[in-house]
């Protein structure tokens, strides 16, 4: 979205900002180190907002941490607690982390859910279709229920629909593309593919769920395009690599606050 005089507009993806290593470094730091202040009180000093701690043992009892993925007991990193943005950080961090975890139970029975709700597998003999998904669907809520309320919907009722309609969508693009060159789909796909992202950064659990089918079992050239598969991954890596960098400024300028 752009402004100008005459009002707003949607900008051409080309003018959309990408965000480099450099620019991330020196936000980062101004966030922590620039902002640092000595006030009459801790609310004076704004860098106390972004102060991420860390540890090699257990994190503090009932505060959420970061680690990096993959990693069975590395650094965990986890908001001072004062620190208002390093917090939201952690427990979306956290969150991320957990439905990550999550991903060996819940997403093959999502997956047999979707199946078997688009007719792409068989009802078990003896059984009928309206008892399996249903069956199915209180294991999955049971599963998703274990997440953090912030990891997005919890229930196979809320995330289905959402699969159903960016299924049917790559189905149309998958046939328009037989008679429109490429090119002229490019900017209605990117914008598609950018909405289902942001809905993923905010709902981990849609990634989850999207991530359980596959373009290829759908028929589809378009469902591994526009389906947010690996936002919730990039996005636990980011968030990991962020609070490193900001507990290395903090601690290089404070370093009473290692541990």
């Amino acid at each position: 979205m752009a402004s100008t005089p005459a009002g707003t507009f949607d900008a051409p993806l080309s003018m959309k900002a990408e965000m480099s290593e450099l620019v991330r470094v020196y936000a980062t730091l101004g966030a922590v180190a620039n902002l640092d202040a000595v006030g009459l009180t801790a609310q004076d000093n704004i860098a106390s907002n972004f102060r991420m701690l860390s540890t090699l043992g257990n994190a503090p009892r009932g505060v959420n941490y970061i680690t990096q993925p993959g990693a069975s007991n590395d650094v965990k990193y986890f908001a001072y607690n004062e620190a208002v943005v390093a917090k939201e950080m952690t427990s979306h961090g956290f969150a991320l982390y957990k439905v990550r975890k999550s991903s060996s139970t819940a997403q093959p029975l999502i997956k047999q859910y979707m199946r078997l709700s688009l007719e792409l597998d068989k009802v078990p003999e003896g059984g009928n279709l309206e008892t399996s998904l249903k069956a199915l669907a209180q294991k999955i809520d049971r599963e998703l229920a274990k997440l953090p309320e912030n990891a997005g919907p919890r229930k196979i009722d809320e995330l289905s629909p959402l699969i159903v309609q960016v299924i049917q969508i790559a189905g149309q693009l998958d046939m328009l593309s037989q008679i429109i060159p490429a090119e002229y789909l490019y900017d209605d796909v990117q914008g598609l593919i950018n909405q289902l992202e942001t809905l993923a950064k905010q709902a981990p659990t849609l990634s989850l769920a999207f991530s359980s089918l596959t373009g290829e079992e759908l028929g589809s050239g378009f469902y591994d395009q526009l389906a947010p598969t690996r936002t919730a991954e990039f996005n636990e890596n980011s968030i990991f690599r962020n609070s490193q960098l900001m507990n290395d400024i903090l601690t290089s300028i404070h370093p009473e606050y290692r541990q």
